[in-house]
């Protein structure tokens, strides 16, 4: 009889290679989870990016980071921009209407209008007050003026309100025991220089064709009767800033509108123009004193200014 050994039974055998099956999976997956956890972290791709460092080792800053803020020496908070923002608009600089070096174009004045004139007469070595000894001045409230003022040895036919017709109509002048105008003194009178300022009483007429052809017949009647005579036609000189921005009449475009039609004529007729204007305005072209009473006449100090700009400008 054979002898009987030990022997595992099929079932046993089977239980215990499940089990160690189990143990190694279970291995497997803890060596897995260890494996995940030390691996880098992947970004949130969701985050906002951050943006480059400065060159100078600054912090990274985020768009969305708040904005700092930094305390002036005046004790006043200032914020300054991030990365990615723009700093506050500013006013826009002034738009140049003149083109890239040019110079601004000039503002016309009274002054400005006559003073390159082939007709205006230039500045000459002064002359002494016996050069008027043989002048007549015609003209109107301001040449009344330089007769109380002036102090030159002459013959004033002038009046307050006197135009460039009524030269020819009103007969105030009392010469030889009589009343005439000033066209008849102008044919029976002996002179040899006139001087003429008109226009002021002109300012409200609409036409200034019509004050240019009425002054040309006062040029015509001296040539006429007088034709070795030399004539001064003096510029319109300026109104006063106030009375000029407040008067419908007398105001400097009026001025101005008949100073044009004026050097017109003169250039047309080839007569002397005495470019008065540009010493008696200020840089703003209105006239230049401030003193005036009413923005139209001078004070005494200027109608000497006026005597000396005369007396350097003769043909």
């Amino acid at each position: 009889m054979a002898t009987k050994g030990k022997h595992s039974s099929p079932g046993s055998g089977g239980g215990a290679a499940a089990i160690k099956i189990l143990l190694l999976g279970c291995l497997a997956v803890v060596i897995i989870a260890a494996g995940v956890t030390m691996l880098p972290e992947r970004p949130d791709v969701s985050a906002a990016p951050e943006t480059q460092a400065p060159a100078s080792g600054g912090s990274l800053v985020r768009p969305t980071d708040p904005v700092p803020i930094i305390t002036m020496p005046n004790g006043e908070a200032e914020e300054t921009p991030g990365p990615e923002a723009s700093a506050a608009p500013t006013a826009a600089a002034p738009v140049q209407t003149a083109a890239p070096g040019t110079a601004a174009p000039m503002v016309e004045t009274p002054g400005s209008i006559g003073a390159g004139l082939p007709v205006t007469v230039r500045a000459t070595a002064p002359v002494d007050e016996s050069y008027f000894e043989d002048a007549v001045f015609i003209g109107d409230s301001r040449t009344e003026g330089l007769k109380l003022y002036s102090g030159l040895p002459t013959t004033f036919w002038s009046k307050v309100g006197l135009n460039v017709s009524t030269v020819f109509t009103d007969a105030f002048l009392e010469l030889d025991g009589g009343h005439v105008t000033v066209a008849d003194a102008i044919r029976t009178q002996e002179y040899s220089k006139v001087y003429i300022m008109l226009g002021i009483n002109e300012l409200g007429w609409p036409s200034a064709q019509t004050f240019a052809d009425e002054y040309a017949k006062i040029i015509d009647l001296i040539r006429e009767t007088h034709p070795d005579a030399t004539i001064y036609v003096q510029s319109i000189f300026s109104i006063g800033r106030i009375r000029s921005s407040n008067d419908e009449v007398f105001n400097n475009n009026n001025v101005m509108r008949l100073q044009r039609a004026l050097c017109d004529m003169c250039v047309e007729k080839d007569v002397n123009y005495l470019n008065v204007a540009e010493v008696l305005e200020a840089p703003d072209g209105y006239l230049i004193d401030d003193d005036s009473y009413d923005g139209t006449h001078l004070t005494v100090p200027y109608y000497k200014v006026w005597v000396n700009y005369l007396k350097s400008h003769t043909v």
